[in-house]
């Protein structure tokens, strides 16, 4: 029989979102090896600092990128009715990163957690629980993912008011009022902007992007400017004339 003090002792540990992430999960390191997952410091640093919006530098080897899968399927595992989701370049890192960093440590979950949200349904990119949560790995993400998201690449309604090198905006917020970051942009693929990235950010699904001026802070860039004209019949360019 579990003793009251042992009984309270497990629900406050699984109530501590730092003991969770620090003490259930298992992940592959960098020799393939199955380690137990334990924040580093910079790991550490950004939990205790994250913002419900926030840039991360650009950086390589930090474990950022496991960091932000695991806290994302925390998330679902002991939350209802969440989405999350991750964009990637291509369609190998998004099998990659879904594997080794989201299903694996999904998998190595102690027995009674998987018992209690169990997998309804999953496949390469998505896993559906049974507390109607979900986490999946895309090279985007449209309809369905209202929840939290990393993005390396933006779909937007229209993309000819955009052009390669251009500066963009990303605003959040309510409004849409709340500048989070200037970045450019690297190509364009349809209405996809794949960002020319000096870090990646990680913002709620239904951000808005809009087009920065010139670093003069005064003019549009030239797209939108073809944009406009291209917009303005010839017959009312032409009384610009007299």
């Amino acid at each position: 029989m579990v003793r009251r003090a042992d009984f309270q002792t497990a629900v406050d540990q699984f109530s501590d979102w730092r003991w969770r992430l620090n003490n259930l999960y298992w992940i592959t390191d960098k020799s393939g090896r199955r380690v137990r997952f334990e924040m580093n410091w910079t790991q550490m640093t950004f939990f205790e600092e994250m913002h419900y919006l926030n840039v991360l530098l650009k950086a390589r080897q930090l474990g950022l990128t496991t960091f932000i899968q695991i806290f994302m399927l925390d998330a679902c595992v002991f939350n209802r009715d969440i989405r999350a989701g991750t964009i990637a370049h291509t369609l190998g890192d998004v099998q990659t990163i879904f594997r080794d960093k989201i299903k694996y440590p999904y998998d190595n979950l102690p027995d009674g957690i998987r018992n209690a949200v169990p997998v309804v349904r999953a496949n390469q990119t998505e896993l559906l629980l049974g507390n109607n949560s979900s986490i999946r790995v895309g090279t985007s993400l449209r309809s369905g993912t209202d929840g939290v998201a990393t993005y390396t690449t933006i779909e937007v309604a229209d993309a000819s008011i955009f052009g390669p090198e251009q500066e963009i905006s990303t605003y959040a917020g309510p409004d849409g009022l709340a500048r989070l970051s200037t970045t450019s942009i690297g190509s364009i693929s349809g209405n996809t902007i794949i960002i020319s990235i000096p870090r990646s950010t990680v913002l709620p699904v239904g951000s808005i992007v809009r087009p920065s001026v010139t670093p003069d802070g005064v003019h549009p860039y030239g797209a939108v400017i073809d944009r406009v004209v291209g917009g303005i019949p010839q017959s009312e360019k032409l009384k610009f004339n007299s």
